[in-house]
């Protein structure tokens, strides 16, 4: 099994911590995280309006080095949960660096634990449906329709509407030269 250890940076009031993470769980751990999320959730109440924030603050126990004992022991562990992972990004970073598929498995065994214990099955091609919409209105939103009309009008211009007409439209678009500024940043 691959237990890689990392190392990653958060801030936590204004203060630059280190931290380790690992980058896969042990089965032991798998049980552990899902057991723990599940069981938090599953008090004398059904909480699922907190299973996300409960999943996100356990990956932050089950997987890093970082100190959670002041949390735990607030009055208010609830809203310092809350506070802490809007304030750092230690689970963004978690997740981004899990091996594939671990993420799905831990959100799968967490869901299928709750439908067990709770009797209540959630309807996942609903869910999936949803997400899918919440998606494409997000990528509708984001088009540039400036810059697609321009692009539009070049290619109206062209009259040829060749491969290489197209192309050559797209190259003279600022469009291209917005896309072409983003690669390079993110190549940086």
């Amino acid at each position: 099994m691959d237990m890689e250890i990392k190392n990653g940076m958060y801030t936590w009031k204004g203060t630059e911590i280190g931290f380790s993470f690992y980058t896969n769980l042990s089965a032991v751990n798998k049980v552990k995280f899902v057991n723990t999320v599940v069981n938090s959730i599953l008090d004398d109440n059904y909480n699922v309006i907190l299973r996300d924030l409960l999943f996100d603050f356990e990956i932050i126990d089950i997987f890093t080095d970082v100190d959670l004992t002041e949390i735990r022991e607030s009055v208010d562990s609830l809203s310092k949960i809350e506070e802490f992972l809007s304030e750092t990004k230690i689970v963004a970073i978690v997740k981004a660096n899990m091996v594939d598929g671990l993420l799905e498995t831990l959100n799968k065994a967490v869901e299928d634990n709750l439908s067990y214990r709770t009797g209540v099955q959630r309807n996942r091609l609903s869910d999936a449906l949803s997400n899918l919409l919440v998606t494409l209105n997000k990528k509708i939103h984001a088009i540039d329709t400036d810059s697609l009309m321009e692009v539009a009008k070049k290619l109206n211009l062209a009259g040829d509407l060749s491969t290489d007409s197209i192309l050559k439209a797209y190259a003279n678009s600022d469009l291209y030269k917005k896309d072409l500024k983003k690669t390079n940043q993110s190549e940086q």
